[in-house]
């Protein structure tokens, strides 16, 4: 299976899931599911990381900028909150 996951990760991807969903447990490219899933936990943590940063600016913003925040501002913020309410 290692073959398949370096030439199609995708097809990969799909077959794993089948294996899943059919309690094919001992068939399952265990080592390349781990790597993954361990990868795609680490990049959701760097963009919530990367979106509350920007929030957290933005709102600074609002906040010690004289007059009314630009319109872009406004938007970036409330993009930030949908994001993170997920």
């Amino acid at each position: 299976m290692e073959n398949l996951y370096d030439r199609d990760f995708y097809e990969w991807t799909r077959k794993n899931a089948q294996l899943l969903r059919e309690g094919k447990l001992f068939e399952i490219d265990i080592d390349n599911l781990i790597e993954e899933l361990e990868s795609m936990g680490r990049s959701e943590k760097r963009e919530f990381v990367s979106r509350l940063a920007a929030l957290l600016a933005h709102l600074l913003k609002w906040r010690h900028q004289p007059g009314i925040p630009a319109i872009h501002d406004q938007g970036a913020a409330q993009a930030g909150c949908r994001f993170i309410g997920r």
